[in-house]
């Protein structure tokens, strides 16, 4: 008997390595493949964020409002806005249209109805994309329709944007109504009427 033997003369059996193997390989994979679908979603996230972020910075520095945007409540008490290029003593639409030629006056006309209570409309005039003027204009809750007016510098497409506020400042403001139309180059002479932009209410009783 060797020392250390087992005292039958006879070695052991070697255990087979082949199970031992196939596990570990087994883990290996597991963890591999974890590993990928980790960096695929992180990967995935970033691209998502990515789009995300572009497309908030392109609505952020276009910033001309939509359809979308309106306030339900704020369209009862700001409606049927509509463009003319010239209007009554009643202060109501003569001429509808969508195309108005280049620095010449047009219209913005648009009902009311507040309740009777007292209150400030904005509008927010839109050139080619971009903030071209704002006025505010202050409601007496008496009147129940209106007019902004504004002539452009520039042809190309208009937005026009209708505000129901209860600040002086309109830093309440609430979208009621959006416009197209479309400013025309095929005139480039002035209109004899020099103002740029009015505001002007009209009381019912006057109608």
């Amino acid at each position: 008997m060797q020392p250390g033997g087992f005292g039958t003369g006879v070695p052991p059996k070697k255990r087979s390595k082949v199970g031992l193997i196939v596990g570990i390989s087994l883990l290996v994979f597991v963890l591999l493949c974890g590993g990928l679908i980790a960096l695929f979603a992180v990967i995935g996230k970033n691209a998502a964020s990515s789009v995300n972020s572009s497309t908030a910075t392109v609505a952020t520095a276009n910033g001309v409002p939509g359809s979308n945007d309106v306030v339900p409540a704020a369209s009862k008490i700001i409606f049927d806005p509509q463009t003319s290029s010239a209007i009554d003593s009643n202060y109501q639409p003569t001429k509808v249209a969508t195309t108005f030629t280049l620095n010449k006056d047009m219209y913005l006309t648009f009902q009311e109805n507040s309740q009777g209570k007292d209150g400030y409309i904005q509008v927010k005039w839109y050139a080619n994309g971009t903030l071209d003027d704002a006025r505010i204009l202050k409601h007496s809750g008496q009147n129940d329709h209106g007019y902004f007016a504004h002539t452009f510098a520039a042809s190309g497409p208009v937005e026009a944007a209708l505000y129901w506020c209860t600040q002086a400042t309109c830093s309440d403001a609430q979208l009621a109504q959006v416009v197209t139309f479309t400013i025309s180059n095929s005139a480039t002479v002035p209109s004899s009427n020099t103002t740029t932009a009015a505001v002007i209410e009209a009381d019912r009783r006057s109608i």
